[in-house]
């Protein structure tokens, strides 16, 4: 004859098996600190929070690449049973585009480069319209030396509006 556990029996089995299975367990804060060491050993911008064997994934990681990675990671951890992975790819930071520059700006950087490489101070140059207007103070001895400076920069015309001093010169020789 079979002998049928009573009721009770059944119950109190139950129980202690449910009791002794999650003591067997490891807990969510164990669980907790392997994953973010496995998480973060990949990507440490990633958090990691365990919730009854879940482990939930979220912060931003570089490529989806770096993101399967992380997530197979942490599902390798004893104790967790399942991921949810809410961490985003951010987008790497784009370099600006190439500054364009105006003929006009182009123009006016070729005659002060030129301006500088030559020692020519005090000229102010504008450009507009492809016009150069030239304004401030030069030596008579250097104004050939600008003037076939713009005219070599290739604009459409040259307004020369530069007043020549020529007294440093003047204090040079009577010394």
């Amino acid at each position: 004859m079979a002998v049928t556990p009573s009721p009770c029996l059944k119950k109190t089995a139950w129980v202690l098996a449910c009791f002794l299975f999650s003591a067997c367990r490891p807990s969510d804060t164990r669980i907790a600190s392997q994953a973010i060491s496995a998480a973060q050993a990949i990507d440490s911008g990633v958090s990691v929070q365990v919730s009854h064997g879940v482990a939930t994934l979220t912060g931003p990681v570089k490529d989806h690449a770096t993101q399967l990675a992380v997530s197979a990671a942490v599902h390798e951890v004893k104790g967790v049973q399942q991921v949810r992975d809410e961490t985003t790819i951010t987008k790497a930071a784009q370099p600006p585009p190439p500054q364009v520059l105006s003929a006009e700006e182009q123009l006016k950087r070729r005659i002060d480069s030129s301006f500088k490489a030559e020692n020519i101070e005090g000229v102010d140059v504008k450009v507009a319209a492809g016009e150069v207007t030239l304004t401030g103070q030069a030596k008579t001895d250097d104004l050939t030396k600008i003037m076939q400076i713009v005219d070599d920069a290739g604009p459409k015309k040259i307004i020369n509006q530069i007043i020549v001093n020529d007294s440093t010169q003047e204090e040079d020789s009577s010394q």
